[in-house]
């Protein structure tokens, strides 16, 4: 059996949105970051075969400032984080949907076949990018602004997919190969 890592560590960038005047970290940020980071250890291959055991990491934060790395300050955060979720089959999501908040909500807290990200720290306006599919074949795309907005696409196929991770202009190439092409449909 392999042993699991009792401490994971991530770093990640700052955005100069989530910072306050004085260069700190807004407050209600953190858990976003606590949780973006937790699910890329899952996604990351950490061995861990139940996302929704509790498990301990250390956290560290690289603080930004109008665009330009100023140092590290390392926020050491020992959390325990035990989620209780009601996980649903991906293959028993709606057709459509009464908002896009209900389904990206539905699509983030069911179980898929393939759930992994995409390195935007690149990106000029893209912060964060996720795509979930159940057939291996298309799947949901959900990614979010430097303004905090999240966005979701369906039906993209996984090659499309591939295409956006392994593109030099994430920007570029949502404008040119998704934007408009694969909508999702409310009631």
């Amino acid at each position: 059996m392999k042993q699991l890592k009792k401490i994971i560590e991530s770093k990640v960038k700052i955005r100069f949105p989530d910072c306050d005047p004085f260069n700190h970290l807004n407050n209600s940020k953190y858990i976003d970051y606590f949780i973006n980071a937790r699910e890329d250890q899952l996604i990351g291959n950490t061995g861990n075969p139940d996302p929704y055991s509790p498990f301990i990491f250390t956290f560290k934060l690289a603080w930004r400032k109008w665009g330009k790395t100023r140092g590290f300050s390392t926020i050491a955060l020992i959390i325990v984080i035990a989620l209780s979720c009601n996980s649903q089959d991906c293959s028993k999501l709606p057709e459509t949907f009464r908002s896009y908040t209900q389904a990206i909500s539905l699509v983030k807290s069911s179980t898929f076949k393939i759930k992994e990200g995409a390195n935007t720290s690149d990106s000029s306006w893209i912060t964060s990018a996720k795509y979930y599919s159940c057939d291996g074949i298309t799947g949901y795309f959900i990614y979010t602004t430097i303004k905090n907005r999240e966005y979701i696409h369906k039906g993209i196929p996984v090659n499309v997919w591939e295409d956006f991770k392994n593109s030099s202009s994430k920007g570029s190439f949502y404008d040119y190969n998704i934007k408009n092409r694969y909508p999702l449909k409310l009631n």
